[in-house]
């Protein structure tokens, strides 16, 4: 059997100062969007098959409204300024997975959500901390599988009586993000993404024993579940923010946004996301599936 993978389009740097070039840049991400949803309701079931069609209001009819952008979700989702036009009466999914549109609007409003709620801790002398976790699996692993696994891994993690130690150690709190994408080699990838609040006070070493033994219970919750140990080098990768520098809201926004990629699915789903090397996000194999891209053979190209 022959192996073909997409090509991927290589979009020329966006000059951010120039107005009309981001708003061209906008249209054609939505416009994907849509026609990526509009492929959708030919295999998609239930709301998400009607999502973006007329049947909203009691009558069936369809508003065009114009608004002021400023605090609304379109100038979180897209930076919009001034007035922005959408409609009104059509019908939403808002299904984070299945859904490309409702997907960034869910995305942009949770990343606010998260972005004050960290911002309260860091002000309070919390300290965060982007803890990724992932398993070892192989092609024939299904997706079915590798979520169970990662439930029983992280219910591993986040329950029992060693849990309630972490937070007496120094944990305030975390917030998880799921992350899955497919490669033609591996199969199906899923790891969890968690933003993670600690006391300022914790130092390193506690930060390290409290991590590793989440990663002990993460391995152990999937072997239960049937998947292969992790390593500890490609298992578990931690980073702490110093909150000690400059710029520090800036920071802070940027773990939020981070974070929120995985919560909201933007990481997945959202109009600029890209797996790396041969692998696709969800986002990407629906829109390779829908949209169509032109096919590559990687030993004859």
């Amino acid at each position: 059997m022959q192996s073909w993978l997409t090509l991927r389009e290589t979009l020329p740097k966006l000059d951010r100062t120039d107005p009309i070039a981001v708003q061209d840049r906008r249209s054609e991400r939505r416009a994907e969007r849509w026609a990526i949803r509009k492929g959708l309701r030919q295999v998609a079931q239930g709301r998400t098959a009607s999502c973006g069609l007329p049947g909203g209001r009691p009558d069936g009819s369809v508003v065009l409204r114009v608004t002021d952008a400023t605090g609304t979700a379109a100038q979180a989702t897209t930076g919009a300024t001034g007035r922005v036009a959408g409609f009104s009466g059509l019908w939403s999914c808002g299904s984070v997975w299945m859904c490309p549109e409702c997907s960034v609007r869910i995305a942009a409003q949770r990343s606010e959500e998260v972005g004050k709620v960290l911002a309260h801790h860091v002000g309070t002398g919390g300290v965060p901390l982007l803890v990724t976790l992932t398993m070892r699996h192989h092609r024939e692993h299904s997706l079915a599988e590798c979520l169970a696994a990662l439930t029983k891994g992280w219910g591993s993690v986040t329950g029992g009586r060693a849990a309630q130690q972490d937070y007496a150690s120094g944990l305030r709190g975390w917030v998880r993000a799921l992350e899955v994408t497919r490669s033609a080699d591996n199969g199906w990838h899923v790891h969890v993404h968690a933003l993670v609040v600690v006391e300022q006070t914790m130092s390193d070493d506690a930060v390290d024993a409290m991590t590793g033994s989440w990663f002990v219970r993460w391995s152990s919750g999937l072997v239960r579940a049937g998947m292969p140990a992790p390593t500890l080098d490609h298992g578990l990768d931690v980073q702490r923010v110093d909150v000690g520098s400059a710029g520090l809201s800036e920071t802070s926004g940027a773990w939020a946004r981070y974070v929120c990629k995985g919560l909201a699915s933007e990481a997945v789903m959202g109009s600029t996301k890209a797996a790396r090397g041969t692998s696709r996000s969800i986002y990407e194999l629906m829109r390779d599936a829908t949209v169509g891209r032109r096919m590559e053979n990687p030993d004859t190209g």
